[in-house]
């Protein structure tokens, strides 16, 4: 029988672990009797052995700390590092236990488990699910855990918990693969989501793999492979899927094929840091767009025989795909309209692909790039023929309306059908005009897609190309307020600059100011000055310019005229005016104008507008177009706008010395410089 309390300390050490150690922090503790009698004894609970005396001696705080994890675990601690518990603290099996009571069924578990996720309490469920997965099959609390780590960007992580997942006998569905896809495809990291996703997916193939790849899972593989840039990759995996049946593509499976197509040959043709020639990224885009021909035309075939569904979505992916190649793949896109949403063409065919200037006059400089030719004396260009026209009508007895094989149009396709007329090259820029409103009031009236504020802006600078400052007010009128904004009135005053010689020009800019008042709080500088130059410029009636060699009375009648204009413009200008000057003096509680850089752009603008004011009153003064008797009021009001201009111009002179003084100090870098007034609609 042990008598010494040492050796029935390490015996029982032995059986039942080192739980039995007491606390070394609490050397003396009160102990009370068995009987009934209040009898008090204390007891020195301190390092009793050698050992434990000399690791004391040697590092009391050491030998504290890891008395008081022995005192909250109960076992000893072994050789390698353990994971974290999700709680530090002598109940954390408490608290797992007091859970797992009440979440033995699965469904609960998950429910708890997304709420706990909500409230981003990860440590703790995990923990539980941990514990709850040595009895029940919780799959979809560990496919919360995974979809939750994904959600935060720790894609490793999320690996290691689906690892975890395999080695605790909790064996992934089909769910599980896919947000483990979807989750790594949109990962910043794509090139190493890409390796770990490929690797996830050919275990997938294996025999031995339970789960066996749907579409849902080589879709969301193939958005992986689009956005690593690995087009043989993605295009090896497509070749892979059977033509029917489970797991054969479907409408999204193309849309993720076309769209990388096009994303790979846009890349090559504006990413300059690629080391390509100017032919070799030509080749490239022409390769894209035939592969893409190749696609749809087998497409096009599932089509038909009732195996393939297709949407809006897919036609436009094809279309826009189209759009970054030739004239003729640009005019094929009214062709691929007509054949998948049965909208007919409303513009010819081009005949010869060799057409005059696009559309949209650009500033980029008078030299014109040859065009290259890049197809080859065979008729083939890198092993894809060139004459291939998928964009064929369905077979007649398909094409019924009633079974519903078309694809209703919407904004998306409206706004790919804009702008392929914009962008077509046509010998005259009104020859769009006509077409572009057909197409219009086919989706709009007939099919009653509601227009959105892209659709609008689209249609629009079509009428700007076209000199239609009168159907562009039209069409003003019919847009809704919310869907107006600093770009709409750009657009449409830029209409009237264009149209000039129409006697209805200065009207039109007129009533596109009024529509401004109507929509904006802030009215916009760069349209009030674009108005005015309008007004300006344009020629009374139609008639030539001033500076025209003619009789005096018509003269006379001309100059009137220009001068009741500028008279006109200057008043309804000036409402716009006092509210500039109102929101420089007072801000605006809508938006917070804190920013001295804000403000400072605003003040600059307005001392342009005021100057343009100004100039406009000179015109009005020295060239004699209004009355003598006007001409005193008129100097009155130049010298309130000069004094408005030194003012200003004071102000912005204490503001640039402000933000130089800060950059000096703090490294902050300067506002821009605003836009030029060349620049002003170069972007619109």
């Amino acid at each position: 029988m042990l008598t010494c309390s040492s050796c029935m300390k390490r015996a029982l050490q032995t059986l039942i672990g080192d739980s039995i150690v007491l606390p070394s922090n609490a050397s003396r503790k009160l102990v009370t009797s068995s009987n009934g009698k209040r009898f008090y004894t204390l007891r020195n609970t301190g390092p009793t052995t050698a050992y434990e005396r000399a690791l004391a001696h040697k590092n009391p705080d050491k030998q504290k700390q890891r008395q008081e994890w022995l005192d909250s675990r109960g076992t000893r601690p072994s050789g390698k590092a353990q994971n974290k518990p999700f709680a530090a603290g002598p109940d954390q099996e408490f608290v797992v236990r007091k859970h797992l009571q009440y979440l033995k069924d699965p469904v609960k578990l998950a429910d708890f488990v997304r709420r706990n996720l909500r409230d981003d309490n990860f440590d703790t469920t995990l923990e539980v699910v941990r514990s709850a997965s040595k009895s029940i099959q919780c799959i979809v609390s560990w496919n919360h855990l995974i979809d939750y780590t994904l959600s935060k960007g720790k894609m490793n992580a999320a690996i290691k918990i689906y690892n975890e997942m395999k080695k605790r006998a909790q064996f992934p569905d089909g769910h599980t693969y896919t947000i483990l896809f979807r989750g790594c495809a949109e990962h910043p990291d794509s090139k190493h989501a890409f390796d770990k996703v490929i690797s996830i997916y050919r275990g997938m193939l294996l025999d031995r793999s339970k789960i066996k790849p749907s579409t849902i899972h080589v879709n969301a593989v193939l958005k992986m492979c689009a956005r690593a840039g690995d087009i043989d990759s993605m295009v090896t995996i497509a070749s892979e899927m059977p033509e029917n049946g489970v797991g054969s593509p479907d409408n999204l499976t193309y849309t993720t094929l076309l769209n990388a197509l096009r994303m790979d040959s846009v890349i090559s043709l504006r990413d300059s840091s690629v080391e390509l020639t100017p032919l070799q990224k030509k080749r490239n885009a022409r390769k894209a767009i035939l592969s893409g021909r190749y696609i749809w035309q087998d497409l096009t075939e599932r089509w038909a025989k009732g195996y393939l569904w297709i949407d809006e979505e897919l036609i436009c992916s094809m279309g826009r795909l189209l759009a970054v190649g030739e004239p003729r793949d640009k005019d094929d896109i009214f062709s691929l309209i007509e054949q998948t949403m049965n909208i007919p063409r409303q513009i010819g065919r081009i005949i010869n692909a060799h057409q005059d200037e696009p559309l949209e006059e650009t500033d980029t400089g008078d030299e014109v790039a040859p065009r290259l030719d890049i197809d080859g004396s065979d008729g083939t260009s890198e092993g894809f023929p060139i004459d291939i026209d998928p964009f064929k009508n369905v077979p007649s007895r398909l094409s019924s309306p009633k079974t519903g094989l078309y694809a209703k149009p919407g904004r998306n396709a409206l706004s790919l059908l804009l702008a392929a007329l914009l962008n077509s090259r046509r010998g005259h820029p009104g020859s769009v005009k006509e077409p572009a409103t057909k197409y219009w009031d086919i989706i709009t009236k007939e099919v009653g897609v509601i227009p959105d504020r892209e659709n609008y802006h689209a249609f629009l600078r079509i009428l700007r190309a076209s000199r239609s400052s009168t159907d562009a007010v039209e069409l003003l009128a019919t847009v809704p307020l919310k869907d107006m904004d600093h770009s709409t009135f750009r657009i449409a005053i830029s209409c009237c600059q264009r149209d000039k010689r129409n006697h209805n020009a200065f009207a039109n800019a007129g009533k596109i100011m009024d529509y401004m008042q109507q929509a904006m709080n802030v009215p916009d500088v760069q349209v009030c000055e674009a108005y005015l130059d309008t007004v300006v410029s344009y020629t009374a009636g139609g008639l030539p310019t001033i500076s025209t060699p003619r009789t005096a009375t018509a003269n006379a009648v001309v100059r009137a005229a220009q001068g009741k204009q500028i008279l006109r413009a200057l008043e309804r200008l000036h409402p716009h005016f006092v509210n500039l000057r109102s929101l420089l003096a007072y801000g605006d509680k809508e938006r917070s104008i804190t920013h001295k850089n804000n403000d400072a752009a605003l003040r600059e603008a307005v001392v342009g507008l005021t100057k343009r004011m100004v100039s406009a009153l000179d015109i009005l003064i020295h060239q004699s177009l209004v009355p003598d008797s006007l001409i005193p009021e008129l100097r009155e009001k130049r010298a309130k706008f000069n004094a408005i201009v030194a003012q200003y111009s004071k102000t912005l002179g204490r503001i640039k010395v402000h933000n130089d003084e800060l950059y000096k100090r703090s490294e902050i870098p300067l506002p821009p410089a605003p836009a030029s007034e060349n620049q002003a609609f170069s972007t619109i």
